[in-house]
């Protein structure tokens, strides 16, 4: 073992006896608290794998006195703590994702339609409790700095990753669950009107990440976030970001609604300006923090937030409106369909959202263009 490449079992727990002497109980619960996240490994597997390190050579085995009992304790050894470092030089194997959520939705035509619902439903359950875990933690660290204060700087960089990937799966679930829950079976489908519209996103989303080379970092061909693409100037050195704005804003329009949806404050936020005001269909004003506040606390809760038409987007390189219809439907009543306006403005190398306002669609109205009367609520 120690001239080949750890596993990563093998790495995680060399990784932690470097920190610390540990009983093999110990082991087991550190990983639990700190790497179940991102190494799901059995508590057989766990309580093993020190006892190979030491026949690797790699730890060494003590016996200590607790109490009236013995127990066996792990200590890294200078052949451990090399072979580890020779590890963090090595390249890093691709990221995988196990999911079991997703294997099933993959062949859920072998199965029926409440089955995969079932386990979307299971899996948006387990998410919010993996979310409450998590925050938990956060809270400790922020009280005490934990069991290892000196290693925050790593731990919350990991953190931001981990709590950003939950968000993201919580999204995929609220879109996945309507998807399916529109389809009369799981199986022979081929494209439907929401997966269609999916692969055209994701078209046009790595068509911004690769196709065109004004959605690149020069000299570093890395791409940016979406939100932060500067706009280009014209032949007479001012902004011509017409052409940019149009085809960016859209997408990001759709992230930030997405990540309303799924109440993930955490994305959302940069999407918002800070002096950010809100026209709710009732005609009341929401501040970013009251807005993002009352979806952060459950106080506003979207079922569907989605574009029903194409986005028009009027505007030059650094301001720009966005116009177009769109669905609401909260916990708490009938969905709704709305004419959405939102003025997003080009603010310290990103496009952030200023104003928006929604004016809900009557009879009569939700196909003509025609104004609405002011008679109607408008938000």
């Amino acid at each position: 073992m120690p001239r080949s490449r750890l596993s990563p079992t093998s790495l995680a727990v060399l990784g932690l006896l470097a920190l610390r002497p540990w009983s093999a109980y110990q082991l087991t619960q550190q990983i639990h608290r700190s790497l179940r996240y991102m190494h799901p490994a059995s508590e057989r597997n766990l309580y093993a794998e020190p006892k190979r390190l030491a026949a690797a050579g790699l730890v060494q085995i003590r016996q200590e006195t607790a109490g009236r009992r013995s127990r066996t304790v792990y200590e890294i050894t200078p052949a451990g703590r090399d072979t580890l470092r020779r590890q963090m030089a090595t390249p890093t194997r691709p990221p995988q994702l196990e999911f079991d959520a997703m294997q099933r939705l993959v062949f859920a035509d072998q199965g029926s339609k409440q089955d995969l619902l079932a386990t979307l439903d299971a899996t948006s359950r387990q998410i919010d409790q993996l979310l409450h875990d998590v925050m938990l933690q956060l809270r400790g660290y922020q009280a005490d700095g934990g069991p290892f204060p000196e290693r925050l700087h790593l731990i919350m960089l990991f953190s931001r990753f981990y709590v950003d990937y939950l968000f993201l799966l919580r999204r995929w679930t609220v879109l996945a669950g309507r998807e399916v829950a529109s389809w009369p079976t799981t199986k022979n489908l081929g494209l439907t009107d929401g997966t269609r519209q999916i692969l055209e996103e994701l078209l046009q989303q790595g068509g911004q990440l690769s196709g065109d080379p004004q959605h690149v970092h020069a000299g570093r061909g890395t791409s940016e976030s979406p939100a932060r693409q500067a706009p280009e100037a014209n032949g007479d050195g001012q902004p011509a970001g017409m052409s940019s704005a149009a085809t960016l804003l859209p997408g990001i329009e759709r992230l930030r609604l997405q990540a309303l949806a799924g109440a993930d404050t955490v994305a959302a936020a940069p999407l918002h300006a800070d002096d950010y005001w809100l026209i709710t269909l009732d005609g009341s004003e929401m501040t970013k923090d009251d807005y993002l506040g009352a979806i952060a606390s459950g106080q506003l809760r979207y079922q569907v937030f989605e574009p029903v038409s194409e986005m028009a987007v009027l505007g030059d390189g650094t301001a720009a409106v966005l116009r177009y219809r769109v669905r609401i439907s909260f916990d708490d009543g009938p969905g709704r369909t709305c004419w959405h306006t939102d003025c997003y403005q080009f603010r310290d190398g990103s496009w952030q959202v200023v104003w928006s306002q929604a004016t809900e669609i009557t009879s009569g109205t939700a196909d003509s263009g025609r104004s609405v009367p002011s008679s109607e609520r408008s938000g």
